[in-house]
């Protein structure tokens, strides 16, 4: 299955998440909602960049992401 997992990698997050708020969410750990006990915060710390793993896409770049997506897949292009 290790063939499925690149494949899921090599996935923009626009076309693993249906939304931005899902994708900041997948970064959210048992931990977080333990100690902050509150999805909404766990979320908002994600997007600022204090939880999570790497670098954390913005709303914009993820848009991006999802409009590149609905027309030619692959990354957007850079401004």
């Amino acid at each position: 299955r290790v063939g499925g997992r690149m494949a899921a990698a090599a996935r923009s997050p626009a076309q693993r998440f249906g939304t931005y708020e899902e994708y900041l969410e997948s970064q959210v750990t048992a931990q977080d909602l333990f100690y902050l006990e509150s999805e909404a915060v766990a979320r908002q710390l994600v997007e600022l960049g204090f939880r999570g793993s790497g670098d954390v896409l913005r709303r914009e770049d993820f848009e991006a992401w999802v409009e590149e997506a609905a027309g030619v897949s692959g990354p957007p292009s850079q401004k």
